[in-house]
């Protein structure tokens, strides 16, 4: 048994185990050709024993002579061993194991960029990533010799960049990874996949790629001929709005303030749809400071701090899929400390945004309305211009994803990353179009983060028709929105303690992957389980709105809000540190935490905003109302929607393993959130806000 784990210690490092004596006795063709080659003195000695596993390989029987990939690899090691430039880049850029074993460091990528690159006359480099599951007997020995619990090896899978001829398919690649794993260790397993070469680089429809640069370009030509028009027809400004501007310009040629006035006239629609491409007005309306009468300056700073909540956690959870870390067991203590398993309960920052939307939503629909209900809403405007103000936005990043995305970047990796972006969507489009892909096809759901949108907008299809039912009876209206809110909790709770739901997404190893899929599938991504949060924003939007009393709390009361604000919104996260660490709740109080947690969390948003509005909030509320954070909020909406796809190019585009630390972790998101955040300035600029003023401007008759 000790020599068996020896064998497979040597086989997974990639040692010389392999003599020439044991390769002549597999060998019998008995031509000189097929021995191992002892020495290629152009390389070190871990690149010939890369060699010698090739060797084996066509010195095997069981491989038909006529096999193109069994013939390829035979060409290979021949031309390796006359040192052509190629074949030795292809062996050269194999990975291989060699220090660290004992600390679980079983990852090397090799070389991606110098296997595809490499091109012989027959065939090219195909680079592929090889999964090597620890066996147990050999996690025994690991663990006895480094005194690591043996979980820690179980936790973990080797990963071995490997380049194969690119005459190799799929089939041909598993039958000669299986055949290896028989001939020396058949309680190993290896699996094969993840393979590229440089042909798979050049799929593309160029008939997209040239439809997003016609339509880019028209926009790029409508923004500066806007732009130029509102710079240099200033006359031609709403009344009233740009007065002392045209004032200052015009009193320089000693006009009259009776002449100046006559000069001014009502832009044309075809005037104002133009203008509204203007880099200069749209500047002006994203980094104006000041709010209006009904701006609500708290939401500025709980929407972008929400917003970097988000950026983070996806920086730090999508490194662990995306990435490739040197040191598994020190990414492994991640969860132990609070401060950390706050970032990692990232998922709570939905919960602000669906709490704010539920507030304005109904602040803004009441404010619509006249007294006389009768004279209703007009429902057509009020959802068409919903629609425009989110659809256009994500629909553009959409079409960049499915037609340029794919030519910004390459690595061992990128396929995987950018999947749900480019050939997910190439497929379900039409899904993200008409808000469903949180109920259709979630498990290839093109850009999968954009399960918020779906959900916001099925909120708001059922809003304006509680607005109505809330002014014309004011208690049925208000039973409906508890009934509502009762439900969601009641769903809540029952589908995760039936489905053996975990309270929240936990990172640990006790839950299965197909666990998690369906918790996201069935609970997370869903309208009538994350209603919760949005019914508290509705609900206190209109408490306040019928409310014209001016509210003062006595100090303790504001103690004991204050009180449970703090426990509700950083207790709440906090209560899974143990479960996280492995100390998983019972299926019961797993079920009420679901069901509970992001309400009560809610509601202490609700006590922040209350504070805030009646100005007695304190320093959180003068936090939360700085202008340093208007501009900042009003980029949330293409932040949201562009922060994975940025993380997805920079970590698709990492060819290496790093070394995991925290401060690795805030410098890439410190990193990701700069890049979101200009190239979100960028998509406003030229994409939100203009369609944003147009959808103004050809609703307005209809929403008075």
């Amino acid at each position: 048994m000790m020599i068996r784990k020896l064998v497979i210690i040597f086989l997974i490092t990639q040692l010389d185990w392999i003599d020439c004596n044991q390769n002549e006795s597999r060998n019998h063709n008995n031509n000189d050709d097929y021995h191992p080659i002892d020495m290629i003195k152009l390389w070190q000695q871990h690149n010939s024993q890369i060699l010698n596993i090739y060797q084996i390989i066509i010195s095997s029987n069981s491989v038909s002579d006529d096999n193109l990939c069994y013939q390829s690899i035979k060409h290979l090691v021949m031309d390796a061993r006359k040192h052509e430039q190629y074949a030795l880049k292809m062996i050269d850029s194999a990975g291989r194991l060699s220090s660290g074993l004992l600390e679980g460091r079983f990852t090397d990528l090799g070389q991606f960029k110098e296997c595809i690159k490499s091109t012989g006359q027959a065939f090219s480099g195909r680079y592929c990533h090889a999964f090597i599951t620890i066996p147990e007997d050999l996690i025994s020995l690991l663990s006895n010799i480094s005194g690591f619990d043996p979980e820690m090896y179980q936790m973990v899978t080797a990963k071995i960049g490997i380049c194969l001829p690119s005459t190799c398919a799929q089939d041909d690649i598993d039958s000669i990874v299986h055949r290896f794993s028989k001939m020396f260790v058949p309680e190993l397993e290896i699996r094969v996949s993840n393979c590229l070469d440089s042909h798979d680089n050049n799929k593309d429809n160029p008939f997209g790629l040239g439809i997003f640069f016609a339509t880019f370009f028209v926009i790029l030509i409508l923004v500066v001929s806007g732009t130029i028009y509102d710079h240099y027809n200033l006359r031609l400004k709403f009344v009233g709005e740009s007065y002392g501007m045209i004032t200052a310009k015009l009193g320089s040629q000693e006009e009259s303030e009776e002449e100046v006035i006559q000069t001014i006239r009502e832009p044309t629609k075809e005037e104002k749809i133009l203008m509204a491409f203007s880099v200069k007005e749209n500047w002006k309306k994203i980094f104006h400071i000041s709010g209006g009468a009904n701006s609500i300056n708290v939401f500025h700073g709980m929407k972008f701090l929400a917003m970097l909540w988000i950026i983070i956690s996806h920086s730090i959870s999508f490194s662990m899929i995306w990435l490739n870390f040197s040191n598994p067991f020190d990414m492994r203590k991640k969860v132990y400390n609070i401060f950390q398993i706050f970032m990692l309960n990232g998922t709570f920052s939905v919960d602000i945004f669906f709490f704010i939307s539920g507030y304005l939503v109904m602040h803004n629909l009441v404010r619509y309305m006249s007294a006389d209900t009768s004279s209703g809403l007009n429902l057509k405007a009020i959802y068409l211009n919903r629609y425009i103000r989110m659809t256009p936005t994500m629909m553009f990043i959409i079409f960049f994803s499915t037609t340029v995305l794919r030519h910004l970047g390459n690595g061992p990796e990128w396929f995987i990353t950018t999947i749900m972006y480019d050939v997910w969507c190439r497929s379900q489009w039409y899904l993200n179009l008409f808000y469903l892909h949180n109920f259709i096809k979630t498990e290839t759901m093109c850009i999968s983060h954009s399960w918020y949108s779906g959900v916001d907008i099925q909120f708001f299809l059922i809003t304006p028709l509680i607005v109505l039912l809330v002014l014309r009876n004011r208690w049925l209206g208000l039973s409906l929105i508890m009934f509502i809110l009762l439900s969601s909790i009641t769903i809540t709770a029952i589908l995760t303690f039936v489905n053996g739901y975990p309270p929240v997404p936990l990172f640990n190893d006790l839950i299965d992957l197909e666990t998690i899929n369906s918790y996201y599938k069935n609970i997370y991504i869903k309208p009538y389980t994350r209603i919760g949060p949005y019914m508290i924003g509705v609900l206190l939007a209109y408490g306040l709105l019928t409310n014209t009393r001016d509210v003062r709390l006595s100090k303790k009361v504001l103690s004991a809000g204050w009180i449970f604000a703090v426990s509700s919104t950083l207790g709440i996260m906090v209560c899974m540190l143990p479960a996280n660490n492995g100390y998983l709740p019972s299926k019961f109080s797993g079920a009420m935490y679901s069901a509970l947690s992001r309400n009560i969390f809610a509601i202490g948003l609700a006590w922040i905003t209350f504070v805030s509005i009646t100005d007695q909030g304190g320093c959180i509320q003068t936090f939360f109302s700085l202008n340093f954070w208007v501009p900042l909020s009003r980029l949330t909406y293409c932040a949201y929607l562009l922060n994975p796809i940025v993380i997805a190019i920079f970590y698709g585009n990492c060819n290496q393993t790093f070394e995991y630390t925290p401060l690795l972790m805030i410098y890439f998101a410190i990193s990701n959130l700069c890049v979101t955040y200009l190239v979100s300035l960028l998509l406003a600029l030229f994409i939100e806000y203009p369609l944003m003023t147009i959808s103004k401007i050809l609703l307005s008759n209809s929403m008075k």
